[in-house]
């Protein structure tokens, strides 16, 4: 019983994180890193079902949740502009 709440509880809690850092105006090295391992899984995701089934809707799916942690770790993890060195 703990291990099956184990593996539905973690996703919750970084899916939470991932939107949470999505609509922050806060930057956070964790929040990059993990919306940036969950962009890797949900490119793989995607890989899976096209190359499995050829579902387009699943490998839509999985696309649109990696792009939104692609975004979402860009953010945290890219320079901001009071960052980047002045303009010569």
């Amino acid at each position: 019983m703990g291990a099956t709440l184990l593996l539905l509880l973690v996703p919750v809690v970084l899916a939470l994180l991932m939107f949470w850092g999505a609509l922050t105006s806060r930057r956070s090295v964790l929040v990059g890193l993990v919306a940036l391992g969950a962009a890797f899984f949900a490119m793989l995701g995607a890989w899976h079902a096209w190359a499995e089934t050829r579902s387009v809707g699943w490998a839509l799916g999985y696309l649109s949740v990696a792009g939104l942690c692609g975004f979402t770790a860009f953010r945290h993890l890219g320079r901001r502009r009071e960052d980047a060195p002045p303009d010569a």
